[in-house]
């Protein structure tokens, strides 16, 4: 099947840089005959599907398990329906530490997959994730009583070919021009997680934004950059001893609103103002309701807080944009945008009415977490990345347990009125 999807996506890039399809999309609709435009409309939907295609779930998780049973001499750890959040991550850290060691007597995967791409020669140069070898696909939908919304794992959709120089490939503007032509789709909602203040990842950023400034694509991209890499969201540098709160929520407010001097970026189309509000709004609710009103947060209190507000600010942009897919991307989606797409799914089962997971949610979220670097690089998610991203969820996890109708009553202000009606992530 792994064959048959990358035999299918290089014919697909084949056609959509060929001559006759540029032409073809050159031409207003009124220009083109029937046939043609029916070819190029089967173009996009090929292009929409393959971004929208099921993953390889259970191959992931029997290799996943595979390799706890090697780890832990031939047996598996048993199984348990409904475990609260809490026992969950600590089952993840067990898991995360037993399968680390054990890899560590075999030859380095990340190295030789590395390898594998430059001993290809049919590969083209420069860091083209999709096209080597890391596929988008669904991950779940979120779903409300306001609107549902299809969560894809996407890792940039851009070719660098040199350090400064990058662009969106045309699958993905595939994927998006698919948009146009149905009537029940409207939005995509890109979540860049990268800092486009570094001189690593600014290229890849740059190259999002200008496509998403171009009228041919700016109704149906909505694109909003949440930088993680940088010193304010490692809390380094100057930032390492901002201890008193009222200080650090200061500059957090500040950091948003300065926008793309910060690293973050919002599409023209978000209504800045009311997101200026909310960001207004949230820090205190945050600091009260998961932080106790503490007047000084020590650096890990720090790096909670900053976690669970992307969270919340997240939601607070899927309900304004209630987009059809959304996405938390990064670099290649393995550790970032996987750690991110998990705890985004483990906040909406927080808040939701059953904060216990079956047995195939934990699998479900297994996959989220785990699928993507075992693929991908034949290792496990970055161990500082699902550290933070654990202990952030503590916190929520705990706040939530104790007062979780209080939180949600002081919360729904501050979003609409059905977004918490019936929430939930739908697994099908």
């Amino acid at each position: 099947c792994t064959r048959y999807l990358k035999d299918f996506h290089y014919f697909l890039r084949e056609i959509l840089v060929s001559p006759d399809y540029l032409r073809l999309i050159s031409h207003s609709i009124e220009e083109t005959d029937q046939l043609s435009r029916a070819l190029v409309n089967l173009v996009h939907a090929f292009s929409f599907a393959y971004f929208c295609h099921s993953g390889k779930k259970q191959e992931m998780l029997d290799y996943l398990y595979d390799l706890l049973k090697r780890a832990n001499d031939g047996e598996l750890p048993a199984r348990r329906e409904k475990v609260d959040t809490h026992v969950f991550m600590s089952e993840i850290f067990d898991l995360h530490d037993s399968i680390t060691t054990m890899l560590k007597k075999y030859p380095s995967g990340p190295l030789f997959k590395t390898l594998d791409i430059f001993q290809e020669r049919n590969e083209k140069e420069g860091f083209d994730p999709i096209g080597q070898g890391n596929p988008p696909y669904y991950l779940y939908t979120f779903s409300s009583n306001a609107f549902d919304a299809k969560c894809l794992k996407i890792p940039c959709p851009t070719l660098h070919a040199h350090i400064n120089k990058a662009r969106v490939i045309e699958e993905f503007k595939g994927f998006l021009r698919h948009f146009e032509t149905r009537k029940e789709l409207n939005t995509h909602l890109h979540f860049n997680l990268q800092d486009r203040t570094s001189w690593e990842e600014h290229a890849r950023c740059q190259a999002l934004e200008k496509v998403q400034n171009q009228a041919e694509f700016s109704k149906q991209f909505v694109l909003v950059t949440f930088p993680k890499k940088s010193d304010f969201y490692f809390q380094a540098e100057d930032y390492l001893n901002v201890n008193a709160a009222k200080d650090f929520l200061k500059l957090l407010e500040e950091q948003v609103k300065s926008g793309e001097e910060c690293g973050f970026f919002f599409s023209k189309n978000l209504p800045q103002k009311t997101l200026h509000e909310f960001v207004e709004k949230i820090l205190p609710l945050i600091h009260t309701h998961f932080f106790k009103k503490k007047a000084k947060l020590d650096r890990k209190e720090r790096l909670d807080f900053i976690e669970i507000f992307y969270l919340f600010f997240a939601l607070k942009i899927l309900e304004t944009v209630k987009p059809d897919t959304f996405t938390f991307s990064c670099k290649d989606g393995v550790d970032v945008g996987a750690t991110t797409s998990a705890a985004f799914f483990t906040l909406i089962k927080l808040l939701g009415k059953e904060d216990k997971w079956s047995v195939e949610e934990q699998d479900h979220l297994y996959w989220i977490l785990c699928g993507p670097a075992l693929t991908v690089r034949e290792r496990l998610v970055d161990y500082q990345r699902f550290s933070r991203m654990a202990s952030s969820l503590s916190i929520l996890t705990e706040a939530l347990t104790k007062g979780h109708d209080k939180i949600l009553k002081a919360l729904q202000p501050l979003y609409d009125a059905k977004l918490f009606q019936k929430l939930l992530n739908r697994i099908d």
